[in-house]
């Protein structure tokens, strides 16, 4: 299909017109279609036209659109969503009739539960799932049913997080999360309180095949406080015959409501035994808030916030930071870390970094590999600058070490859930602490540094509301036993693929390859990674040794549409991402910080507003020149899955053009070493 200028397809563009539409948002104009959909106005109209021609969009009288019949014919012809849920309708409907609440279809689609079908009472409890919506995995009773059925790599992918917490109750520490899924596939069901609305408790079990597959979860949602009713106890001693009368010649499902044999009906295991238990009693007490008073409050103990909260110390600008891990957590999150030299020199003279010159090892240069051959770009010769290899759990080290010492506060372990009131004069941190308690944290000012999940950007701009572009590569990485391959990065394009050779010490190395988003990290042995890393880097050898760690990254680029609201803003990945090939990601993060620390001097010191107003324009200029950068590199060095003859000799005329001419190193050198920290507003 025909590109759009930014490279994407009309069927991508169609799709996100279609993603426009909600339960709650059913008919649009164009013009809200178009800044949904993050469309011009004039491709918006014509791709609306043409769906509308089609059928599968409808005009109303008033010009308004809404989702066609054709749309919903499509949807129904062999569709295995819809069999399941014809399948699962009989049992459903006969467990809805005992526990008259809410009985519920789900199944996994795309890390998410999706649910097919709802059968609710009139007067049932609150449920905030809706049919054709989704709930996180981690925090809903289905979900964790199904997540628990997952393969284990994708288990561990979603238990990496980041975990966001719906109430006080969900699931968010990977161990925690890790003992309930253990406990579900023991059981054979999921009892989980309050963890999606505090006042509702959901109870899943697995939906199978013939063959035993879990390929979806039924559950019930109940009140907070409501036990289950008896007569759902002869469902629960007769699983198996519930579950072949509602069995359809198409489909074999073995749905059990309560998992248990006859026999077992009065044991600790049974669910119906226990239930009491897993329910709030109605003569439990609602634990206290407690109420945190501070100057700004400040989500994510990453390295833009930490620096964020060392620079307003040195302005007698007191701060709570929070993160929802533990110290050991954030100390051992493994990043590579280029710092550019600016970045280096804040750390140093701030005193927030002592060993970044002693430990880190400086680089002058990098190499372009291509066609076999290497080409250096002189740093320090073009630009008079270098960059520093620090990873950056160094940074995070070095940046708890000094703010502990100083006696800044840090809670550990503690959730945000969201942010009250942030356009008002003190908005508020709604979080809890890791026993689950409530906290409410007072502030002059919110900022949201808590990564590409963030929570506080949904106070802001939305949750996902943003630039945003997904890569259709992604890299492979290794950290291995071995001596240094090369004293500086190499960069390496070839027809198999992009490589990356980096350091980290003088006995462990760094080592990426492009790969499919989708590539099992334990796919491969050994003696293939090796094999493909040599093959890339044609002309160079390598220094092979043990693998000890493989993960792959996913390349993503995406910019906030607002970066402040109110008392609150947004600063590093929350506020935007990149990808890694540009080295841009922490230094980006540090230049935002030092830009809102002058901005927040101004208002909290001499309530002078204008510095925070400006604070966006001037932070985007630089957040765009990086964006640019980071896909210039990108698209030069990677092979796209459907890379032409003509596209391979495009690049490598690219390539050339680049290495060959001065001009062009120097713009490379200068984007690559950054450019000097803006600190007016």
């Amino acid at each position: 299909m025909a590109n759009s200028s930014s490279g994407e397809s009309v069927l991508e563009r169609t799709v996100r017109i279609l993603d426009t539409f909600t339960t709650e948002r059913t008919v649009q104009t164009v013009a809200q279609i178009a800044r949904r959909a993050e469309l011009a106005s004039s491709t918006a109209h014509r791709l609306v036209d043409s769906l509308v021609e089609t059928g599968l969009l409808e005009r109303d009288d008033d010009r308004r659109v809404r989702l066609g019949l054709r749309l919903w014919e499509l949807a129904l012809r062999g569709s295995e969503a819809l069999r399941l849920r014809q399948a699962a309708l009989p049992a459903m409907e006969r467990v809805q009739a005992r526990v008259r609440q809410h009985t519920q279809l789900a199944v996994y689609e795309q890390g998410e539960a999706l649910f097919l079908e709802r059968l609710s009472s009139p007067h049932a409890g609150a449920n905030i799932a809706r049919i054709a919506e989704r709930l996180p995995l981690h925090a809903s009773s289905a979900g964790i049913v199904l997540l628990a059925h997952r393969p284990a790599e994708q288990q561990e992918q979603l238990i990496a997080g980041p975990l966001a917490a719906l109430t006080p109750e969900t699931i968010t520490q990977p161990e925690a999360l890790r003992r309930k899924l253990a406990e579900v596939r023991r059981l054979g069901h999921a009892v989980m309180p309050g963890t999606v609305e505090a006042v509702s408790t959901g109870v899943a079990v697995p939906v199978r095949d013939a063959t035993g597959t879990v390929i979806a979860a039924l559950s019930v949602v109940l009140p907070g406080s409501r036990r289950p009713p008896r007569r759902s106890r002869p469902c629960a001693r007769r699983p198996r015959r519930c579950a072949r009368r509602s069995r359809p010649a198409r489909a074999d499902l073995r749905i059990r409501l309560f998992p248990v044999q006859r026999e077992a009906a009065h044991t600790p295991r049974c669910p119906t035994a226990h239930w009491h238990r897993a329910l709030p009693s109605s003569k439990e007490t609602t634990p206290m808030t407690e109420t945190v008073r501070t100057r700004v409050a400040i989500v994510g103990a990453g390295p833009a916030g930490l620096m964020l909260a060392h620079l307003l110390a040195s302005d007698g600008i007191e701060s709570v930071v929070i993160d929802r891990r533990s110290r050991s957590e954030i100390e051992r999150t493994i990043r590579a870390g280029i710092l550019e030299q600016a970045t280096v020199e804040l750390l140093e003279t701030t005193g927030a970094s002592s060993r970044v010159r002693t430990v880190g090892t400086r680089h002058d240069g990098i190499e372009l590999r291509f066609a076999g051959e290497g080409h250096r770009i002189d740093f320090a010769g073009l630009t008079g600058r270098g960059v520093w290899l620090y990873p950056q759990h160094e940074v995070l080290k070095d940046l708890l070490e000094v703010r502990l010492a100083a006696g800044q506060e840090i809670r550990f372990g503690m959730t945000a859930l969201r942010v009250e009131d942030p356009d008002s004069a003190q908005p508020r941190v709604i979080a809890s602490d890791p026993e689950g308690r409530p906290v409410t944290i007072e502030a002059d000012f919110v900022v949201g540094a808590d990564g590409s999940h963030s929570v506080v950007r949904q106070s802001v701009s939305g949750s996902h509301a943003g630039y945003f572009r997904e890569y259709p590569f992604a890299w492979f990485g290794i950290l291995c036993e071995a001596p240094p391959s090369s004293d500086e990065l190499i960069y390496s394009n070839s027809p198999h693929g992009f490589a990356l050779v980096s350091q980290r010490s003088a006995s462990v190395q760094r080592m990426y390859l492009q790969c499919d988003p989708e590539l099992d990290p334990e796919s491969m042995s050994e003696r293939e990674i090796w094999d493909q890393l040599q093959l890339r880097v044609d002309g160079h050898t390598l220094a092979e040794g043990p693998i000890f760690q493989r993960d792959v990254l996913r390349f993503r680029s995406f910019v906030a549409h607002e970066l402040v609201t109110g008392r609150t803003a947004l600063i590093g990945d929350a506020a935007h991402t990149v990808p890694p090939t540009g080295a841009k990601g922490m230094n980006l993060a540090i230049a935002d910080v030092v830009l809102l620390h002058r901005a927040l001097a101004a208002l909290l010191r001499a309530n002078d507003a204008r510095p925070l107003e400006s604070f966006t324009t001037v932070a985007l200029e630089r957040i765009w020149k990086a964006q640019h950068f980071s896909w210039w590199m990108t698209s030069m060095l990677h092979t796209a899955p459907d890379a032409s003859d003509f596209d391979r000799r495009r690049q490598e005329g690219e390539l050339r053009a680049v290495v060959g001419s001065e001009s062009a190193r120097r713009f490379l050198a200068e984007c690559y070493t950054g450019w000097p920290f803006t600190t007016e507003l």
